[in-house]
């Protein structure tokens, strides 16, 4: 059986930053926001906007992630995992985190 993790975002990047994690491979981390158009029960119109973390290496995604920064738009597909850190108390936190596998910019 086959399981599937699968996501296609189109967005525009909010803040990003990105570091070398090895000799020829730059690592970026960056947030992306998308929006959905509709209207409400009472037919007014109303935009959603979700914020996503993505995480994404050059190497996998032949993109050169370095160049990313605010305001581009990109077209992203990748797979969701959970990440998981420490909060202000201790405690264990997780959040859904985008690994991207192609990027485009638009």
């Amino acid at each position: 059986m086959e399981f599937i993790n699968k996501i296609e975002l189109q967005g525009v990047v909010g803040s990003s930053y990105s570091r070398p994690a090895t000799k020829d491979n730059t690592a970026a981390q960056f947030s992306l926001m998308t929006e959905y158009a509709h209207h409400n029960p009472q037919g007014e119109p109303v935009v959603d906007i979700t914020w996503f973390n993505v995480l994404a290496w050059s190497s996998t995604t032949n993109f050169p992630v370095e160049t990313i920064k605010k305001g581009d738009t990109l077209r992203i597909e990748g797979r969701i995992r959970m990440a998981s850190y420490a909060d202000q108390y201790g405690g264990l936190k997780y959040t859904p985190e985008i690994i991207a596998q192609t990027i485009k910019r638009l």
